[in-house]
C-alpha cells in the first residue's frame, strides 16, 4: 500500500508556509516536492490539489505547537484582538536561528 505524506511548517503569512509532499511505499518515503506559500498559490490550493491526484491514504504532518513560546505568552496578556503586537512578531514567535539571523 502506499501512502501520501504532507508535512506542513504553518506560518501566520500563507507566502511562509512550507509544505512538502511525499510518498512511503514499499518501506521507503521518497520526497517528491517541497516548496513554500506564494503570492499566486496558496498552500492550502497546492495541498488540496496534490491529494485530490489519487484516493489513496494519506497523512498530513502539521508543525502545531504544544505551547507558546516565554516572549509570546508574556505579551499577550496585553495584547488586543486586531492590535498590533508590541514587539516584531520574530522576537515573539521566532526561534533562536531567526532571532539571530
Amino acid at each position: 500500500m502506499s501512502v501520501r505524506i504532507v508535512g506542513i511548517d504553518c506560518a501566520t503569512d500563507p507566502k511562509r508556509v512550507g509544505y512538502a509532499f511525499a510518498r512511503y511505499h514499499g518501506g521507503r518515503t521518497v520526497v517528491e516536492t517541497v516548496d513554500i506559500g506564494s503570492a499566486t498559490v496558496a498552500p492550502v490550493d497546492a495541498i488540496a490539489s496534490w491529494l485530490r491526484e489519487d484516493a489513496g491514504p494519506a497523512l498530513l504532518a502539521l508543525d502545531a505547537p504544544l505551547g507558546w513560546p516565554a516572549p509570546l505568552g508574556q505579551a499577550l496578556p496585553m495584547h488586543q484582538a486586531g492590535q498590533p503586537l508590541r514587539a516584531p512578531a520574530v522576537r515573539l514567535v521566532g526561534t533562536s536561528p531567526d532571532v539571530r539571523v
